[in-house]
């Protein structure tokens, strides 16, 4: 695999998930966002490093997640790079 390609999730220019950026932006502490999803640190940060792709059903655990932590609606966009399969 060529480690010079970016993740699909991360920002071109400076190789952050957006995940991440969204976490650190907003203040919010991965620990903290892990325990009200209910998912184990080590999986959060597999997808906030991109080494890990979450599945929607995950994303939308998180922005839950992540509205809860806000106290204000989150788009899974914010946290996520969400592109529309292309039909053949």
């Amino acid at each position: 695999m060529d480690r010079n390609k970016l993740h699909p999730t991360m920002d071109r220019e400076s190789r952050v998930t957006r995940l991440e950026s969204f976490l650190k932006g907003k203040g919010i502490r991965a620990a903290h966002l892990a325990r009200d999803a209910g998912i184990s640190r080590q999986h959060l940060m597999r997808l906030r490093r991109g080494t890990s792709q979450p599945t929607l059903h995950m994303m939308i655990i998180l922005a839950t997640a992540a509205r809860r932590i806000l106290g204000r609606k989150v788009e899974v966009r914010e946290m996520f790079d969400i592109e529309p399969k292309r039909r053949r």
